[in-house]
């Protein structure tokens, strides 16, 4: 099962799909062959384009992350349209989140992909992630034919959540299932880790927990290893953790004295514009889910002084910005609020400043909004729908 992060190719995808939802072009019959893949598809030859395109870039991406070369035989990725219900929401619709599977990989070197039928399966925001997730297993089963289902499932989301840098893949910075395994590495799921089987029928819960937990521990054993984790998969995959206390016990600690926000504030630091994006993201997936217990308690005055440094970055503005204004606007100082507003503030830091000074009831003045929007550089300029409940003047 996959989810996913937006792509370069993703979002010229879904501006092409959204044209060609009211198109009706036979569809292509045969298999479209790539560097390293074949893909099946029932779409018709304009949409199969773009999934060509969508495929040939993640699967070289993901051989590269692995240190790999191009699958041979080659993996066939088959798109699945599935109908997604009418009652769905637009998120729901861009996320192509319906009943049943998203994904599935076999040994066979083959990939079934469940897609929207809608827009030729093109508007999910979570195709890249998805491809990436299921390519990770068949690359780790390529070099370990017996690696455990902790190693496959771990390793395949640490891979789905990765980054596309200006020099190819990176780990997320700061992805939060680390937060939230921290609170579940019980005695009992820990144990049951190490014999996690596949089942028709889990018990959502616990397939939950072990999915975080395996991230975890494949993200603390990839830190370890460093650059060359590649290599060291072989060994990895013959660890047996249940006869280890001592390295499960170091993995615990490593949980244990997890500092969320410190890794977010090394991910902003990143030259790559990529990473600091990423990182800054994690604040609001951070924020959205500190309903639960173990996320809500990482969410607080480091995090919001993180947002505060980072809100100038024009690479982490949105997330920033939208992690003051939607989750934090209240919890902010009079003194945090001033500073943001302040008329030596940079426009992009003032409008989050009016943002942030609405929620608290301080209405902002139209005429300015529009102002500040106007000397924005373009690339912000396009970001700014987010605002529009909270600032007049961004019509």
């Amino acid at each position: 099962m996959t989810r996913g992060r937006p792509h370069a190719v993703r979002r010229a995808a879904v501006v092409a799909a959204l044209a060609l939802a009211g198109c009706s072009v036979s569809p292509d019959t045969e298999p479209i062959t790539g560097p390293g893949f074949v893909l099946v598809s029932p779409f018709a030859s304009d949409a199969n384009e773009l999934w060509r395109q969508l495929v040939a870039a993640e699967v070289a991406a993901v051989t590269a992350l692995f240190g790999s070369d191009l699958p041979d035989p080659p993996v066939t990725v088959v798109l699945d349209p599935i109908d997604v219900p009418e009652s769905a929401t637009l998120t729901e619709r861009l996320g192509a989140h319906a009943e049943g599977p998203v994904g599935d990989a076999t040994a066979d070197w083959r990939i079934r992909l469940f897609v929207a039928r809608q827009g030729s399966g093109l508007l999910s925001v979570s195709n890249e992630a998805r491809l990436r997730h299921e390519l990770a297993h068949i690359l780790l089963h390529r070099r370990c034919p017996r690696a455990l289902l902790w190693l496959h499932e771990g390793l395949a989301h640490e891979v789905e959540d990765s980054v596309t840098t200006g020099t190819g893949l990176a780990f997320h910075p700061a992805p939060v299932r680390l937060a939230l395994a921290r609170a579940l590495a019980t005695e009992s799921n820990v144990s049951s880790l190490w014999t996690w089987e596949r089942s028709e029928q889990p018990d959502r819960d616990l397939e939950s927990a072990r999915r975080a937990l395996a991230s975890s521990f494949v993200r603390f054993l990839l830190e370890r290893e460093g650059t060359g984790w590649p290599d060291a998969l072989p060994r990895l995959a013959a660890l047996r953790p249940q006869d280890d206390p001592t390295l499960v016990g170091a993995w615990r600690t490593w949980l244990d004295q997890l500092d969320f926000a410190a890794l977010v504030e090394r991910g902003t630091a990143s030259p790559d514009a990529a990473i600091r994006r990423a990182a800054a993201g994690a604040l609001i997936e951070l924020a959205e889910n500190a309903q639960i217990p173990a996320l809500g308690a990482s969410v607080g005055a480091a995090t919001d002084a993180l947002a505060l440094g980072i809100v100038s970055d024009p690479a982490c503005w949105t997330s920033a910005t939208q992690y003051l204004t939607v989750f934090r606007a209240q919890a902010l100082s009079n003194a945090d609020v001033a500073g943001l507003c302040a008329p030596s503030a940079p426009a992009h830091v003032r409008l989050a400043g009016l943002a942030v000074a609405a929620r608290r009831g301080a209405p902002a003045d139209a005429a300015e909004v529009r102002a500040l929007r106007e000397a924005l550089p373009a690339e912000l300029r396009s970001r700014t729908l987010f605002l529009r409940p909270f600032l007049p003047g961004l019509e």
